[in-house]
């Protein structure tokens, strides 16, 4: 069985709040800006029917 330290615990935890700090900076941007293509993508992705997406669990089984 490997040994855990309270150190590495607390080195694991200090890199989690970082990545959580930074994660936290990028969604709040106040200026993000979406190139137009990828608006473009969005409306159409939008005009589609639900029925043309797969499932989640369709996507399970497919892909396992």
């Amino acid at each position: 069985m490997e040994h855990i330290t309270i150190a590495q615990v607390n080195r694991n935890i200090l890199l989690l709040q970082r990545e959580i700090h930074r994660i936290r900076e990028l969604l709040e941007e106040k200026e993000l800006v979406l190139e137009d293509d990828v608006i473009e993508d969005i409306g159409e992705s939008r005009e589609r029917p639900k029925k043309d997406f797969i499932s989640h669990e369709e996507m399970k089984k497919e892909f396992g």
